[in-house]
């Protein structure tokens, strides 16, 4: 994201084949990129979350709730 918008290396990354992963974790997450990205057409193909040994205990890691804030967004994807 650049001043709002969406790097136009990024679209065309998806529209080769790229997948995108939001690889989700509790410190590394942005709305502020998440929801504009997703309006310009970088839908994320899978979710991934970040369990590991101090974020396994946090809601923001686990992968119905990571689901959940794309879903709201209307981003649903084959692959998960």
């Amino acid at each position: 994201m650049q001043s709002g918008k969406l790097i136009a290396a990024a679209l065309a990354a998806k529209k080769r084949g790229v997948l995108i992963d939001v690889g989700h974790g509790g410190g590394s997450f942005d709305y502020t990129v998440a929801e504009p990205a997703i309006q310009q057409g970088l839908v994320p193909d899978t979710i991934g979350s970040d369990i590991h040994a101090v974020s396994g205990n946090t809601r923001d890691a686990h992968l119905p709730w990571v689901m959940s804030k794309f879903s709201i967004w209307g981003s649903r994807s084959s692959r998960w």
